[in-house]
């Protein structure tokens, strides 16, 4: 009867210790958690209202690329963007003037601007096994796509936005802490 007792005891405590190990579903979980926030957006420095048109000075030397979610915009016929050339002394700068449509307005955010949506974990793909030591991080290579796509932005010319047709690759560590898994810092 005793030894039956501990054997149960042993089992139940080995289950419960393996209750929270490493799988697939528990790393999409703590890695979704570490994305809840991380919207694809095009937004400006400092946030707050803006006045349109909206002007924005091109990186690069006036020779960088328009925001690839304003192109898509653009494609999608929701803004206009006209380039302008701009004397700041010795250097002439190209800022972007940006137009959109009323309808196109009232999807921006003063937060974070013009979002096609928030980044969640589409398939863990591999993973290291975990080490024996506790806190030792377990290296997760995962695949994330784009979800809570507003209906505007569900559009072929959004497709080739990062996350939006194809999942993008990614990499992480995670820990195991006393309340599960979690990113590592």
């Amino acid at each position: 009867m005793k030894f039956a007792v501990l054997a149960f005891g042993a089992a139940a405590l080995f289950l419960a210790a393996c209750g929270d190990g490493p799988s697939e579903s528990r790393f999409a979980a703590a890695i979704d958690k570490s994305l809840e926030g991380r919207f694809e957006c095009m937004g400006i420095q400092g946030g707050g209202a803006v006045r349109w048109p909206l002007r924005l000075n091109r990186g690069g030397f006036g020779q960088g690329p328009v925001h690839p979610i304003l192109v898509a915009m653009q494609k999608a016929g929701y803004v206009t963007i006209t380039p302008e050339r701009q004397a700041r002394g010795f250097i002439t700068q190209v800022v972007d003037v940006i137009e959109p449509t009323a309808e196109a307005k009232t999807w921006w955010d003063n937060a974070r601007g013009f979002c096609v949506g928030r980044r969640g974990v589409d398939s863990v793909v591999r993973w290291t096994e975990p080490g024996q030591g506790p806190g030792t991080p377990v290296q997760v290579e995962y695949r994330w796509k784009l979800k809570d796509v507003p209906k505007w932005a569900q559009r072929p010319e959004f497709q080739q936005l990062p996350g939006m047709g194809a999942p993008v690759d990614a990499r992480t560590s995670l820990i195991k802490a006393s309340d599960g898994w979690r990113v590592g810092a």
